[in-house]
Formats: structure tokens, C-alpha cells, sequence
């Protein structure tokens, strides 16, 4: 009878997925689904708003935003993606309750309105630019690199949302006769921020996530790097067959410039990011140098980031 209870009618299904396409796209009008219709359909009726967006800001997000941060975005659009389509794939399989589907719906919702909003404040930024009003432009920065933060938040959270719902990896049976069964083990790598990294089977890449994320992957010995900035060294991990393996390496670093002026992080010599204005990034566990980065506008510092700890300047 509770199994009965916790599962979710067809009628439902499709009346939960008819509201996430509201939900998402901003339309008035209840779209009644028919259960045919599969999580592309959602995919397919908000991606394009979302990529006109993600255009706005590779087009003209260079005067305010990294490449790097532009990329991380786009790539981040696509976990968003992917991670809507697996709770829709589980709510289709009878396995998510109404109210973890509708959280889903909520935290995609959540980030694709922030990227309208950094899609917004880039065009502003060029306007502003173009009429050579600075200040505006300096102010657009700021509000800017805020917006991302909190996509890259957005995304976190479903990421996580996905890992806890998706359905753990099935322990292959041994084949008849006794031969030794496909060993697999899952990968958990615990980053707080929206950087990604990549997975390598010795010099072969397999593949990447960004974030907090898991992987499932067949036992042996693998390197993990980050993916465009250096912001950790590059690990070997090893994976056994039948098990799990959590890493937790990084902290945050959060500086408050009031201003819109840009600043670059570093390891010893090596440079890892920059940002502007008062942003946050995750790091490795250690000491770095926080310099300006065009103008001498503070004097360089010294600051030690600690795994799972938040450090903020001033």
C-alpha cells in the first residue's frame, strides 16, 4: 500500500511535466502533456530561450567576463540539461515523488533566470560601454560576476538533487562458470564551486563534470585535472570494484572589492583565475597571492584557504 501511495499516476506524470515547461519557458497557458512525450519535449521547448541567452553573453560578455567563465557557463547550460532530463527519466520510471520532481523544475528555474539576468546586464554593459559611460560599465561588472555566482549555485544544487535521486549503480553478477564479474566503483569528487574537471584513464580523457559530481567507472587508476582553470592539482584516484571513493580537496575564497576593478589569484608563481569585483572562488587547500590585475589599486596579499571552510578578505 505504501509502495502504491509513493508512486505517481501517468495522469500525474504528465500533469507535473505539463507544469515544468510552464514553470520554465514563463508561459500563462497550462501545455497538457500527453505521457508519450518524454523529457525532451521540456528540453526542447526551453533550450532555445536558454541558448539565445548563453549567445548574448559569448557575443558580448568579453568586456565583463573571462572566456573561461563564458565557457564554464556553456558548459554548465548543458549539465543543467541533463540533470533536468534524469529527474524526468526518474519520474517517468515511478521512482521520484511529486514533490522531489517539482524541486528539480525549481532549481532549473532558478538558474536559467540568472543567466537571462547575466544575458541582461552583459548587453547593458556593451551599451554602456559604447557610450563610454565607465561607471556604468564598471557597475554592470560587478552585477555580472554576482549573477554567475549564483547560477553556478543554481546548478550545484540540482547536481546534487540528481546525485541523491538517480538510482545507484547495479552490482553486476558473477557469469556462470566462475569468471571474475565486471569490476566497478563509483567516483564522488566533492568541489565546491561550478569549476569543472576532468576524468583520464592514463592519457586517454573519458569524461568531465563540474562541481560536486559523481562517476561511475570501471576499476583501476585514473587522474583527475581541472578542466580550464588551475585551481587544484591534478590527483590519481583509484577506483575498486564494488565501492565508493569521496574526495573533498577545496575551500572558498571570497574577496569584497567594492569596486568593479579586476584581480588575479595565484599558487607560488602560477597563475590560477582572476575575477572582478567581489566574487568568490573555489580552491585548493592552501596559501595563495591575490594581486590587482591591471591597476595598483590594493597591495598584493597573502591568504590560506582551507578544505570546507569559507575565507573572506576583508
Amino acid at each position: 500500500m505504501a509502495a502504491k501511495q509513493q508512486s505517481i499516476s501517468s495522469g500525474h506524470k504528465t500533469l507535473l511535466i505539463g507544469l515544468a515547461v510552464v514553470a520554465l519557458i514563463g508561459v500563462g497557458v497550462l501545455t497538457v502533456l500527453w505521457p508519450r512525450t518524454s523529457c525532451e519535449g521540456i528540453l526542447a521547448q526551453t533550450a532555445p530561450k536558454l541558448e539565445a541567452n548563453l549567445e548574448v553573453i559569448r557575443s558580448k560578455g568579453a568586456i565583463a567576463i573571462s572566456h573561461e567563465k563564458i565557457q564554464d557557463l556553456s558548459e554548465s547550460a548543458q549539465k543543467v540539461g541533463l540533470h533536468l532530463k534524469a529527474c524526468c527519466s526518474v519520474l517517468e520510471g515511478g521512482k521520484l515523488k511529486a514533490e522531489e520532481f517539482q524541486q528539480c523544475i525549481e532549481k532549473a528555474s532558478a538558474y536559467d533566470r540568472q543567466i537571462a539576468l547575466v544575458a541582461l546586464q552583459v548587453a547593458e554593459a556593451a551599451e554602456a560601454k559604447e557610450q563610454g559611460v565607465t561607471e556604468v560599465m564598471q557597475d554592470k561588472a560587478a552585477s555580472i560576476n554576482q549573477a554567475i555566482q549564483i547560477a553556478t549555485s543554481d546548478a550545484e544544487k540540482l547536481a546534487q538533487q540528481v546525485a541523491q535521486i538517480s538510482p545507484p549503480a547495479l552490482k553486476p553478477k558473477p557469469k556462470e562458470g566462475g569468471d571474475a564479474p565486471f569490476a566497478m566503483g563509483v567516483l564522488e569528487f566533492k568541489w565546491p564551486g561550478g569549476d569543472c574537471w576532468d576524468i583520464f584513464r592514463r592519457e586517454k580523457f573519458v569524461v568531465y563534470h563540474c562541481g560536486t559530481s559523481q562517476q561511475t567507472l570501471q576499476a583501476g587508476t585514473y587522474t583527475i585535472k581541472p578542466k580550464h582553470k588551475a585551481v587544484f592539482r591534478p590527483f590519481e584516484v583509484s577506483i575498486k570494484g564494488a565501492s565508493k571513493i569521496a574526495i573533498e580537496k577545496g575551500g572558498i575564497f571570497e574577496f569584497k572589492w567594492p569596486g568593479g576593478d579586476c584581480w588575479d589569484i595565484y599558487r607560488a608563481d602560477q597563475f590560477v583565475v582572476y575575477h572582478c569585483g567581489t566574487s568568490t572562488q573555489a580552491l585548493e587547500a592552501g596559501k595563495y597571492i591575490v594581486k590587482p590585475k591591471h591597476n595598483p589599486v590594493f597591495e598584493p596579499f597573502q591568504v590560506n584557504v582551507t578544505k570546507g571552510a569559507t575565507t573572506s578578505v576583508p
